[in-house]
């Protein structure tokens, strides 16, 4: 099997082309209920991706041109992996999103698909040979909410925050919902003063950028994931920018964590 054209952005994984079901007959895909969790069982007796020797389950569900769903797969016995996909015209497996670490080792996609009809999805592991009991769960989302306004920040007192599961996420140059939460807090700068933002936490990577808000959206200057400690190495999981303002006037900062699914409490400061 020939994947090609991948591309890694915001924790999913987005390809022209993935493999096809495998050498094996692939079964009919099973209805996916929307809101209902379904417990579900891999087992080696289902159909397999040969070349990699994975197990997997197929599911099948129809959306409407630009409609926003979220699949969640969910196991204690084996690291979940999930696929979004439609049948291509060759009969492969064309694969719109996928992802393997949403919430630990869980799985989540969430997607505003391109065109209505129908879609598959393709639940198995991260590891040959691993099979076991899962969930699966198709929902229904509406428009995702816009982001709320920026919590200003006040120089040389430190925010605290909380990222969660339901809170906003950002979005990739796909237009994939990722599950990489942030919150947007900004600040007035003085022209020519050097200002150094820094976000901490036990709980998650964190992830810090510098910006402005445009017409668009957040448009990035800078980044920083990996702060400096006191002894001049890496400080784990801290962020800290330093820069200098060209021009007086509101500046916007944009915290959140490194990578998906990243959850737990966090603080942030500019001095």
């Amino acid at each position: 099997m020939v994947m090609r054209g991948l591309m890694l952005l915001g924790g999913l994984v987005l390809a022209a082309s993935a493999p096809a079901f495998g050498q094996e007959r692939a079964a009919a895909p099973t209805p996916l209920r929307p809101g209902s969790a379904a417990q579900e069982q891999l087992t080696s007796n289902g159909p397999r991706l040969v070349e990699y020797d994975m197990y997997y389950d197929l599911y099948s569900f129809r959306a409407d041109a630009g409609e926003r769903v979220q699949i969640d797969m969910r196991s204690d016995a084996f690291d979940p992996y999930l696929e979004l996909g439609r049948v291509g015209g060759d009969g492969a497996f064309v694969a719109v999103a996928e992802n393997d670490d949403a919430d630990g080792l869980n799985a989540r996609i969430i997607q505003t698909v391109a065109e209505g009809g129908d879609y598959l999805v393709r639940a198995r592991t991260v590891s040959p040979g691993s099979t076991g009991a899962y969930t699966i769960e198709l929902r229904r989302l509406g428009e995702a909410a816009p982001p709320p306004p920026p919590v200003a920040l006040r120089s040389g007192q430190a925010t605290s925050g909380s990222f969660a599961t339901d809170g906003a996420m950002l979005v990739d140059d796909t237009g994939a919902t990722t599950t990489r939460p942030y919150r947007l807090y900004s600040f007035d700068a003085r022209a020519g003063q050097t200002y150094t933002i820094s976000m901490k936490s036990a709980a998650f990577d964190t992830y810090l950028e510098v910006g402005a808000l445009t017409p668009i959206g957040f448009a990035s200057a800078r980044n920083n994931d990996d702060a400096e400690g006191d002894a001049g190495g890496d400080n784990g999981t801290d962020s800290q920018l330093t820069f200098r303002a060209e021009r007086a006037g509101p500046v916007t900062v944009r915290a959140s964590g490194l990578t998906d699914g990243a959850v737990g409490d966090y603080t942030i400061d500019v001095r």
